[in-house]
């Protein structure tokens, strides 16, 4: 049996979003195309700390969290672990 290992994304977690009514993400610090956006969608026995404290230090933390709860997604939204 041959497994396959799990390959980090090298996108920003930005261009995960589906096209909706999404906020104006332009300056999402998530965006820094230096972070894995795997960091914000731990599995759940995995520490979400670094995706947690960029949040904390986002100037669209706010919509951001709103977003996630509003469309009840999974992960790390506007600092808090949802899903």
């Amino acid at each position: 049996m041959t497994t396959s290992a799990v390959q980090p994304l090298h996108v920003p977690l930005t261009a995960l979003i589906f096209a909706s009514e999404t906020p104006d993400w332009t300056g999402a610090l998530c965006a820094d195309p230096g972070l894995n956006p795997e960091l914000w969608h731990p599995f759940p026995t995995e520490d979400a700390g670094v995706a947690v404290e960029v949040c904390h230090r986002c100037p669209l933390r706010a919509e951001c969290l709103q977003f996630g709860k509003t469309n009840r997604l999974p992960g790390v939204w506007g600092g808090e672990r949802l899903g």
